[in-house]
């Protein structure tokens, strides 16, 4: 006859080891085919040694059988008390056993991936639409498209992947993202960085609600001002201008700090661009050195997806910049910053409509360039202040950019992209001058022009750098010179 052991108090974790005796706890073994009795241990009364022998030896052959051969009776909760459930017998026959239950999931792990699948899907099915509503036939503008040399038509030319004028949202989309992007970047890590290299201290300083309402009417008060703001804040003339002295300092090292995240901002998107630039033109195509090779198979040019992509993100980064112009540190040259960022977006769109993805590379190559040797001697001359070290490396890095500069800017772009590649390669390949292209010389000539108004500002910058010994300022920025204010009035060394 074949008993079943049951326990209905508490139950043992499959985990435990079987020697283990756990006070309080039931132990249950059945030894035979004939009737057992459960065995139960409680307090600190230990189990039978030939009953501990017997389950050692009942468990180490068996583990790979471990939920049939070890007896662990599990409770199965029903109107708030432990049912019981039989258990398998030690001697070979098996006892009718139902399922347990499964153990239950803490569901946070699901949960988060149907979240992520949720905003997968309705981000992709948000950009698919996006660019459903963006898309314009080629045949409502190949009229203004060079004459294709076998007649195709708009259909053959799309089917072959075509550059579309739609395509350009993905440009826009990626202006709006680095603008976010740039927010989170500045408030989680570009500010801590600038105010430890910098050492900037005045953030700290408590604020007075009072005084900083009259600081914002007036940032150097007089005398009586000072005695009467000191009256009504119950406290001495000397702490209010101390107060005050502490505060325009805090203002200036804002201002500073604002400066520095445009640079680090500009820094981390001219290194990016140049080494995707370098990656996706100079080591997978020949047109950097093969003229022909950017015209020959027009138009059934085939463009790389890298190369698309470093169009795109060229577009997106100059599209920020040019919105970013308004809410950044407004500096003299900033209608020229403007007109050459509008003229930047006219060309990449123009030349991308157009299928001249290949000059249209090597010219944001070489724009790149410069400006990475441009932001790098920025970054280190905000830091000369705080560590002087960093003023031979601001000297080698303006240096550096202003040969890079010129060589890529005033020499290479003007007289082997624009004039060897844009001027005399299309009428070969044509046989007539192109309208379009005619427009896009002119706003390359633009380009040109602003090079070389730049240039002069560089060219009178290093002359001062020579006569001084010192990387000199910014001279497009009016207070680029401000010096903190010591405890006396003076100006902070």
């Amino acid at each position: 006859m074949l008993t079943t052991s049951l326990c209905t108090t508490s139950f043992r974790c499959p985990s435990w080891p079987s020697q283990h005796w756990l006070d309080h706890a039931p132990r249950c073994r059945a030894k035979s085919t004939a009737s057992k009795h459960c065995l139960h241990t409680s307090g600190k009364q230990q189990p039978p040694h030939d009953v501990l022998k017997e389950e050692q030896q009942h468990d180490r052959p068996q583990q790979q059988d471990r939920p049939n051969s070890r007896i662990l009776v599990l409770g199965q909760r029903a109107g708030g008390t432990l049912t019981p459930i039989p258990c398998s017998s030690s001697s070979g026959t098996t006892a009718t056993t139902p399922t347990s239950p499964p153990i239950p999931i803490y569901p946070f792990p699901t949960m988060a991936a149907a979240l992520h699948t949720t905003i997968k899907d309705l981000l992709v099915t948000s950009y698919r639409q996006i660019r459903a509503a963006s898309y314009v036939p080629l045949a409502s503008y190949i009229r203004f498209l060079p004459k294709m040399k076998n007649g195709e038509t708009p259909a053959q030319l799309e089917a072959e992947g075509f550059p579309l004028f739609g395509d350009l949202i993905d440009g826009v989309l990626i202006a709006l993202g680095l603008t976010l992007l740039r927010v989170v970047l500045t408030y989680l890590i570009s500010q801590h960085v600038g105010r430890w290299i910098m050492k900037h201290s005045y953030y700290r300083m408590a604020r007075d609600e009072r005084l900083e309402t009259f600081l914002q009417k007036d940032l150097l008060p007089s005398r009586s001002k000072i005695a009467g703001m000191a009256k009504e804040t119950k406290s001495s003339p000397a702490a209010v201008a101390a107060y005050y002295r502490r505060a325009r300092n805090r203002l200036k090292e804002e201002k500073t700090m604002h400066k520095f995240n445009e640079v680090m901002w500009k820094l981390l998107c001219h290194v990016f661009l140049t080494l995707y630039g370098a990656w996706a033109v100079l080591s997978q195509e020949r047109w950097w050195y093969d003229v022909d090779s950017c015209w020959e198979l027009y138009p059934h040019m085939i463009n790389t997806r890298a190369a698309y992509w470093y169009y795109m993100f060229e577009f997106g980064t100059f599209g920020h910049e040019m919105m970013a112009l308004f809410w950044e540190v407004k500096r003299s040259d900033f209608w020229a910053m403007f007109t050459h960022h509008v003229a930047t977006l006219i060309l990449i769109a123009g030349s991308y409509t157009c299928n001249f993805l290949p000059i249209g590379c090597l010219v944001m190559m070489a724009h790149d360039l410069a400006d990475f040797f441009l932001e790098i001697a920025k970054v280190f001359n905000y830091m000369v202040k705080a560590r002087p070290w960093a003023q031979k490396i601001t000297d080698v890095f303006f240096v550096l950019f202003a040969l890079v500069f010129f060589v890529t800017r005033l020499v290479i772009f003007p007289i082997y992209i624009w004039w060897e590649n844009s001027m005399k390669m299309p009428r070969k390949y044509f046989g007539y001058h192109y309208v379009g292209m005619a427009m896009l010389n002119m706003f390359c000539l633009v380009l040109i022009m602003l090079h070389t108004y730049w240039m002069y500002l560089i060219v009178r910058m290093a002359l001062k750098m020579l006569a001084s010994g010192e990387a000199p300022n910014d001279e497009r920025s009016d207070d680029e010179d401000e010096e903190l204010e010591g405890s006396d009035g003076e100006k902070e060394e």
